[in-house]
């Protein structure tokens, strides 16, 4: 019997070797093992910690972007594929940057269910790329069947 769920943690440094241009706001991961999935799936976000944003930079919300969710939301500044919405406390002094999510919000896999990397695009409220001050992001993600809740 297949799996019926993946937890998939990854980091901006994973498979630089590969994606030499990656970085903290905009990379893709091989992963290890390609995943067949069959019948229909959903993905989550389950966990993130940020590098440090610079604090004239820092935005109000940031959409973290992956290339295996199969819903996409449409913006007035165009569309993409969002697996999650943070929204940031920017009077808070102490800035936190990181987060688990107990109540995961799952979105439909995309058509392609033979995943062999992932990517990835953190993005402010106005879909730009958002300039990190460190280096390194690190996420976790849950893929289930849709008979899996």
């Amino acid at each position: 019997m297949d799996k019926q769920e993946h937890y998939i943690y990854v980091t901006s440094k994973d498979s630089l070797d590969i994606y030499p241009t990656n970085n903290v706001s905009n990379f893709t991961v091989v992963l290890p093992k390609r995943l067949h999935l069959f019948g229909d799936w959903q993905c989550s976000l389950t966990a993130i910690t940020l590098p440090k944003i610079d604090a004239k930079n820092k935005p109000d919300l940031i959409h973290v972007t992956c290339s295996v969710v199969g819903a996409v939301s449409i913006y007035a500044s165009g569309s993409r594929q969002v697996l999650r919405t943070i929204y940031l406390n920017r009077n808070k002094r102490n800035y936190q940057n990181a987060w688990t999510f107990t109540i995961p919000f799952y979105l439909p896999v995309n058509q392609s269910r033979d995943i062999a990397e992932i990517s990835f695009e953190i993005r402010n409220e106005n879909l730009e790329i958002i300039p990190f001050v460190s280096d390194t992001l690190c996420c976790t993600l849950h893929l289930r069947h849709q008979s899996v809740q």
